[in-house]
Parts: structure tokens; C-alpha cells; sequence
């Protein structure tokens, strides 16, 4: 509720796989342990923690063939969807840090989806899952109508072109995929070619990025922006702006190193990292620099159509006139 009188969304991760893999201690306290729950939850007792204190049960919390513990994560989803059911501003996420098994993402969407379609519940549901679940999930035409938008959160690209996607299910977190990774970091080009492929092979869903969390990347919003992501992390813009942009869609792709987005009125948003670089003008228009750290924008500057304009190596706004 204080995120929508904000006008804010709020992402909702339905479990926390740190409770169920590494540390032990986040078990001790957790509700899915037999000690802390009524119901029979099936888990060993006592907690077969490693040398007193690591725990791995995440292939036993992820097995939608326990029917037991099936149908307790059934009667926990359905809480998840009914807690948020009027609320708009909510996006439904599988849960934090979550490399479990594409079986069990699978049944998290049905469950969910399920659940929406039951009871009329509004907001998003996100896919925010490891690349090959993503990839088989997205390929079967039901499980994917119920996605709306691809949350890009454990695998990227590096800034030689390589994918960095650690398979599901392999029993490990995040952080110790990537203690075994040897790969280049990667950059603003492999940022927005992520969002730009994911908008490009999933047409109608929306698409943000947050693998800076568990991969060896940046987070650059006006990347994200740029290539058609959303909730995007840029600085304050202009209302004005903001109102063209509904309309843009990302066009051509890293044309010596410039990104642009176009929108139905022929506003245009480029961008390129060369301060030598130029745009053509296709007719009478005004272009404002933006700076990209402040988003502070410059007063309008009019060009005739054939024009060449300096992009400067920020971010350009070409309204017409």
C-alpha cells in the first residue's frame, strides 16, 4: 500500500533460498523446519548441518514430487497471491537468490497462475529464473502466457560476447556458481544486449535487469533503458520526457557503439559513448543533451532535416517540430 501511494512497485520474493542453502543458521529459525511448524513438513530432525554449520536441503525443499510438501507450498502460494490480490503494483517473483530446479519453477508459475486466475488478482507475475529454465519455460506456449515480464537476475553476458549461465538445480547458490566462474566482467554493450535480445525474443513481455547482483556485471540503467528494459535505474527526468518515451522502442543495436530508441511521434532517444559522434536529422527538430549521471537536460537547440548533430557522448532527446 505505501509503495502504490509512492508510486512505487513492490517485487514480492515468494521463498529465500538462503534459508535452505550455505548457511545453516537461517534454517535454525526458519518456518519450514519441523521444530518451528505444525504442520509436517518432512525435513530431517534434527538439521543435518556440515561441520556444525553449513546446510544443503535444497533439492529436498524443491521437489514438487513430495505430494506432502506439495501441498504446502500450494496453500503458502496462495496466500502469497491473496496477501497482494488488489494491489496493482505487485510483481511476483519465484524467491531471492533461487537456483533450484526448473521442475519447481515450473510449478511455482502454474501454482501462481492458478491461483490469479481464481481469485481475479491483479499485478505481475515475473520470471526471474536461471537461463536454461527461462528458455525451456518461455518455450511452452501456456507456462508463457502466464509471464509478463523476464527479470534478468542470474545469468548475462560478458563483454566478449559469452553467456555466464549457471544450470539449474546444481545445488549451489549464486555466489558459489560464480567463486567457479573464470570469465571477462561484463559491460554497458553486454547489459543492453541482454535486455535487447530478451524484448526481441519475447515480444509483449517487459524485461528488467538485475544480474549485478549475483553476476560479474554492471548495472547500468541508461543501458537498460536504452535497449528497452524497464525500471530502469537512471536519474530523475523530465515529466515531458518521461510521456514520450511510452511510446519508444529500442531500434538497430550497437551501431559503432550507439543505442537509440524511437517512438511513434518521431521523438528519438540516442545515445553513443564517442563525443565525436553525430546523428543525421530526418526533419525540423529541437535536440536537448541529457547528461547521463545528473539527468540534467540543456535548453533545445533547432536543427533543419539533413543536419548532422553532435551527440557529444551523452544522451540526446530529438523531438520534432
Amino acid at each position: 500500500d505505501l509503495c502504490d501511494r509512492e508510486g512505487l512497485v513492490l517485487m514480492h520474493q515468494c521463498y529465500f533460498q538462503h534459508n535452505i542453502l550455505e548457511a545453516g543458521a537461517h534454517w535454525a529459525d526458519c518456518p519450514w523446519r519441523p521444530a518451528n511448524n505444525v504442520n509436517q513438513t518432512g525435513f530431517t530432525e534434527p538439521p543435518p548441518y556440515v561441520g556444525d554449520k553449513r546446510l544443503f536441503i535444497a533439492h529436498q525443499f524443491y521437489d514438487p514430487k513430495n505430494s506432502q510438501l506439495r501441498e504446502l507450498h500450494r496453500g503458502y502460494l496462495a496466500k502469497c497471491v491473496d496477501n497482494f490480490a488488489q494491489r496493482s503494483n505487485v510483481i511476483q517473483m519465484t524467491g531471492d537468490e533461487f537456483t533450484g530446479p526448473t521442475e519447481f519453477a515450473q510449478f511455482w508459475l502454474k501454482t501462481v497462475a492458478a491461483r490469479r486466475q481464481a481469485i481475479g488478482a491483479k499485478g505481475l507475475v515475473a520470471l526471474s529464473v536461471p537461463w536454461d529454465t527461462e528458455v525451456r519455460t518461455m518455450a511452452d506456449p501456456v507456462l508463457a502466457k502466464q509471464v509478463d515480464l523476464i527479470d534478468i537476475r542470474y545469468w548475462c553476458y560478458t563483454r566478449d560476447g559469452a553467456r555466464y549461465a549457471p544450470p539449474a538445480g546444481a545445488n549451489l547458490a549464486p555466489r558459489q556458481h560464480l567463486r567457479q566462474w573464470r570469465g571477462k566482467a561484463g559491460d554497458f554493450t553486454s547489459v543492453a544486449r541482454a535486455v535487447r535480445e530478451s524484448r526481441d525474443r519475447y515480444p509483449g513481455k517487459a524485461v528488467t535487469f538485475n544480474a549485478d547482483r549475483f553476476c560479474n556485471t554492471p548495472r547500468d540503467g541508461w543501458a537498460v533503458l536504452l535497449s528497452g528494459g524497464s525500471l530502469a535505474e537512471v536519474p530523475p527526468l523530465p515529466d515531458e520526457l518521461l510521456s514520450a518515451m511510452v511510446t519508444m522502442r529500442p531500434v538497430g543495436f550497437e551501431e559503432d557503439g550507439r543505442f537509440e530508441l524511437s517512438g511513434n511521434e518521431g521523438d528519438r532517444l540516442v545515445y553513443s559513448s564517442d563525443a565525436e559522434a553525430t546523428t543525421t536529422v530526418a526533419r525540423r527538430c529541437s535536440l536537448r543533451w541529457i547528461d547521463p549521471k545528473t539527468g540534467t537536460m540543456s535548453r533545445p537547440s533547432e536543427f533543419a532535416a539533413g543536419d548532422k548533430a553532435p551527440l557529444r557522448g551523452r544522451v540526446v532527446w530529438v523531438a520534432p517540430k
